[in-house]
């Protein structure tokens, strides 16, 4: 029975994939192409700590929901949401600030060229800003599942389409294909926020306290780890477009620097989420 309503949730996160591809076929040649390539590229830190985390969480969430551990619930699900959140928010900066030499050193070649590369620059921008929400709604649906609950998120998804797709009619004509990705990340973060106010009814919080803590020093991080992002990428390409080596190295160095900055920044501020990351990577069920 709980196939059906899960199975609609999934077909109502296609209808706005079909949305964004139908109102895309109003702009100039190639703005299409560029949202599913700064999309591919969006996905990548999603695909990688966000479903790791999942894999980790998810059986402990089902055993705590059949034992009827609602605090246990209650505190993996805050913790999930802060890892995320230390995770994303830088990475949602690298991407937005990253994403011209990133789109050059993948893609730039042949008839993909300098005009392709900022179109999807363009729209990776805008994708960046709905990575935390995406990756929380993501979360927060397995929860509902945990709980048999498949009706709740269907009912959110349902609307969130809606908003997405009167969104998307605006923004579209606002910034092109950046209006579409905008109104993704802004569907998402919706859908996240809508999500985790009906958890926290039924779970009687979400520590949400622990939550603005993390949110504050992933910001505080974020600001040098910024400056240092775009002062190397700056420097290393020039802000060429082109493709080659160059927009490689960039990326590389400016990865490495940002990334230490801002776990330095983090250590300083002492913050718990540093060594839980590194579990989540390795997989040590055991601090989850």
């Amino acid at each position: 029975m709980m196939m059906f309503p899960i199975a609609l949730g999934l077909a109502a996160a296609q209808v706005n994939v079909f949305v964004d591809t139908i109102l895309g076929t109003s702009l100039p040649h190639g703005r299409v192409a560029a949202l599913r390539y700064a999309d591919t590229m969006a996905q990548l830190p999603l695909g990688t700590f966000s479903q790791a985390l999942a894999f980790v969480l998810f059986p402990f969430l089902a055993r705590d929901a059949a034992l009827g551990a609602i605090d246990s619930i209650r505190h993996r699900t805050s913790l999930a949401l802060r890892l995320n959140i230390f995770v994303l928010v830088p990475a949602s900066v690298g991407l937005a600030l990253l994403g011209v030499p990133i789109t050059a050193a993948l893609f730039e070649r042949g008839q993909f060229g300098s005009e392709s590369v900022r179109q999807t620059a363009f729209a990776l921008t805008f994708f960046s800003l709905g990575l935390a929400g995406q990756a929380a709604t993501a979360l927060l649906v397995r929860v509902f599942y945990a709980l048999q609950d498949v009706i709740t998120p269907l009912r959110i998804s349902l609307v969130v389409i809606g908003v997405n797709l009167a969104t998307n009619i605006v923004l579209v004509h606002l910034l092109a294909q950046g209006g579409l990705a905008l109104g993704t990340s802004i569907a998402a973060t919706l859908n996240a926020i809508l999500l985790g106010r009906a958890l926290r009814g039924r779970l009687g919080g979400l520590e949400g306290r622990q939550i603005l803590q993390t949110a504050r020093r992933a910001i505080v991080g974020v600001v040098p780890m910024a400056a240092i992002t775009a002062g190397v990428a700056v420097l290393i390409t020039g802000g060429s477009l082109q493709g080659g080596l160059r927009p490689l190295v960039a990326v590389l160095v400016a990865v490495a620097l940002a990334g230490l900055t801002y776990l330095g920044v983090e250590m300083l501020l002492r913050s718990e989420e540093v060594g839980l990351v590194l579990s989540v990577i390795r997989r040590d069920r055991s601090r989850v």
